[in-house]
């Protein structure tokens, strides 16, 4: 149990900080997730992380608003790694211990965020690079490189993440193994349509 809880903060605390690349995107996925949060401990029934999830939702939605494009204030290292750190606690208070959830779940909630850095330091190693060297290899950088607006590019990873979203809440309930196979064949099937766009824009 302490392997899984110390898996889910690891990743959660520096994945939203990675993924302030534009105004409005790191806050806006973290809203998301923060909402699905709640949603999931209003079905369990579990008091805490819907009191954490809203809480924390009810301050971001205040920041949202001047943290749209073009942004007058900006979340910083600390914003985003508080971000990070809210998620992380609820989602081990709704997977962890007497949950009716899959363990698996936290990948789906986490989503975007997760295949985004695991894209990135896939790249970055193959290519021969130290994974934790900076680049423009991040999902939003390539959306902008094609083409896409920066108001664009951030809706469309709203869209992407709401989707992984919405089928973590729909497995939810499956084996661990077979929500795992379905979050593996969705990072490949991201992963191969993206490196096809990156591709196209070398041509």
């Amino acid at each position: 149990r302490l392997t899984k809880v110390t898996g889910v903060q690891t990743c959660a605390l520096p994945i939203f900080n990675l993924s302030d690349g534009l105004d409005a995107l790191a806050g806006g996925l973290s809203l998301l997730v923060l909402l699905a949060c709640a949603l999931l401990g209003y079905v369990q029934e579990t008091l805490l992380p819907i009191a954490v999830a809203l809480a924390v939702s009810g301050g971001l939605v205040g920041f949202m608003r001047f943290n749209m494009h073009p942004a007058e204030v900006f979340m910083g290292d600390t914003g985003s790694q508080f971000l990070g750190y809210s998620i992380g606690v609820c989602l081990m208070m709704l997977t962890q211990g007497e949950s009716i959830y899959s363990p698996v779940l936290p990948l789906f909630l986490l989503g975007t965020p997760v295949l985004d850095t695991a894209m990135v330091i896939y790249e970055r190693i193959r290519s021969g690079n130290s994974p934790f060297k900076p680049d423009k290899n991040h999902l939003h950088h390539k959306l902008l490189r094609a083409g896409l607006s920066q108001e664009q590019a951030v809706i469309s990873i709203y869209f992407l993440h709401f989707s992984l979203i919405l089928v973590g809440f729909g497995m939810r309930f499956v084996q661990d193994y077979i929500a795992l196979t379905v979050y593996i064949l969705i990072f490949c099937a991201i992963n191969e349509e993206i490196g096809r766009a990156s591709c196209r824009e070398r041509v």
